[in-house]
């Protein structure tokens, strides 16, 4: 009953009125501020979505970057452990060869004698 009257009063009194009509104003003011705040919220997030989109790809190719960098020294070191290996395998063989043609000059003539001997003998 006491808002009854409350609201009676209201319209009963022009002053009081046109105090309502301020107040649905600002309230109509009130709803469009707050929907601009929060369009304004939707934009800035959808630009800090991009953002990190754009951050998320640049470090994607930072990490194939490295990832290529690494893959290439890599191979170039393993390049270097092969030529290294084929070297030493080479080296290893030279000797070989040599001790074997020293061999054989050492023992030439005791072979050439051994053969000339069996030649001789039948």
């Amino acid at each position: 009953m006491e808002q009854d009257r409350f609201f009676q009063s209201w319209n009963m009194e022009g002053g009081r009125q046109e105090n309502m009509n301020e107040v649905i104003s600002k309230l109509y003011e009130i709803e469009e501020t707050a929907e601009n705040i929060l369009n304004n919220a939707k934009r800035a997030r959808d630009n800090l979505q991009s953002e990190l989109l754009l951050e998320e790809q640049a470090y994607e190719r930072e990490l194939m970057h490295d990832l290529e960098r690494r893959l290439q020294q890599r191979g170039r070191q393993l390049r270097e452990q092969a030529d290294q290996e084929i070297a030493a395998m080479a080296e290893e063989y030279e000797q070989k060869r040599r001790r074997l043609d020293q061999q054989y000059d050492q023992h030439l003539e005791e072979l050439a004698d051994a053969v000339f001997k069996r030649i001789t003998e039948v």
